[in-house]
């Protein structure tokens, strides 16, 4: 399993990832202040827990969306400060005409982080060269497959990283144009079943009917 948009996989059955990066303490203490100057809402991944800055609403609203729980702390920057921690990934959520003015205003501004959107309100800071892309790799070398062979179904910004090094890219119908414009076929939205449509088209010998 891929998590953390590609900072950390774990193989089926087997409790620690194989596979971890962090960011360094220093760089994650820079990130949180030039969000927090930005006014954005931040988010701290410290192993399985996620700690934030106020206000509530937006933790209330990622913790709906994702079912994992966060607290939220008057002072984040100082508890990175105290604890030392070097966290898996930063998340900044803001409306999504906020977030794309801050990504064109802190892309390659901080260096040695891949930033990128995972959703149209999240704009995600994670160690450098990590994506899933890199952790699709990671795990073909692991589990010696073929990457021409392989088939992703994806729908969000951060996909088109592993859409560039399987062999069969499936977007889904509500996925952004940027995958649908490097997707192999186009399958039916997450609403009206896309999932299982994709795979019945990518394997069809295994369909029931």
């Amino acid at each position: 399993m891929i998590s953390y948009n590609g900072a950390q996989i774990h193989l089926a059955g087997e409790k620690d990832p194989f596979y971890s990066r962090r960011l360094p303490f220093e760089k994650s203490l820079e990130i949180l202040y030039t969000l927090k100057k930005a006014g954005s809402y931040r988010q701290y991944y410290w192993d399985e827990r996620i700690f934030s800055s106020p206000p509530a609403k937006w933790a209330e609203h990622y913790a709906l969306h994702s079912g994992v729980a966060v607290s939220v702390q008057e002072d984040l920057e100082r508890l990175a400060e105290e604890t030392r921690v070097e966290p898996v990934k930063i998340l900044a959520i803001d409306i999504p005409d906020r977030i794309d003015r801050l990504q064109k205003a802190v892309v390659g501004q901080i260096a040695g982080t891949s930033v990128f959107k995972s959703f149209a309100t999240y704009l995600d800071f994670m160690p450098g060269g990590t994506n899933k892309g890199e952790a699709i790799r990671e795990i073909g070398l692991k589990l010696n497959f073929s990457l021409e062979k392989t088939v992703m179904l994806g729908d969000s910004e951060n996909d088109s990283f592993g859409f560039e090094v399987v062999g069969y890219p499936i977007a889904m119908g509500n996925a952004q144009s940027i995958l649908k414009e490097r997707a192999a076929w186009i399958a039916p939205d997450n609403n009206r079943e896309g999932a299982y449509w994709a795979l019945v088209h990518a394997f069809p010998d295994l369909s029931p009917e």
